[in-house]
């Protein structure tokens, strides 16, 4: 509902690329939006009973972050195949990092002078001491330890800021400055 929620996908998996991009790239400068509800009724969890959708199911924006980077975002509960999918492309004049969150051990890559010559890209096993478990991390944290890769209240309130902005920006059509 989106009185409690506030938003759909974009802030169950929208507000995770964001953290990543800001963690990954920088702050954000400013959004440009749209959203969509595909599926326009759903059965209530509580019933059997269908309800209208008032959330969205689709978001796309553009952002502009630090350094002038210019960063598209496509978040989506509606694609066949790539439910609860979050992948992460990153695309730069010296190379090229892809994650996807369904296989967290391996990332491909496209870095150093003989990938750049020949556009190779190749996947690559993620070192053990880099492999974070969510869960571990989050019972690490609660119980105090300040753990050096996770994000704390004031990090998620950034990324709130940020997925405001782009509920704004859908909502009004036009871009937002952060």
């Amino acid at each position: 509902m989106k009185e409690y929620a506030g938003s759909g996908t974009l802030s169950d998996l929208g507000v995770h690329l964001i953290d990543m991009t800001r963690f990954l790239i920088g702050d954000f400068k400013s959004v440009c939006a749209m959203q969509s509800t595909v599926v326009k009724k759903r059965m209530k969890l509580d019933s059997d009973e269908y309800a209208p959708v008032k959330v969205d199911d689709i978001t796309s924006f553009v952002a502009k972050l630090e350094g002038d980077v210019i960063a598209n975002f496509m978040v989506t509960k509606c694609a066949i195949g790539e439910s609860n999918t979050i992948k992460y492309e990153l695309y730069g004049t010296d190379g090229v990092l892809k994650f996807n969150l369904n296989n967290p051990k391996k990332i491909t890559l496209c870095i150093g002078d003989v990938d750049k010559e020949t556009n190779g890209l190749h996947t690559v096993q993620v070192p053990a001491q880099y492999n974070l478990e969510e869960e571990d991390c989050f019972i690490r944290s609660v119980q105090g330890e300040k753990l050096q890769y996770f994000p704390d209240v004031r990090e998620g309130l950034q990324s709130q800021l940020v997925v405001d902005a782009v509920l704004e920006s859908a909502e009004k059509g036009k871009l937002v400055n952060l």
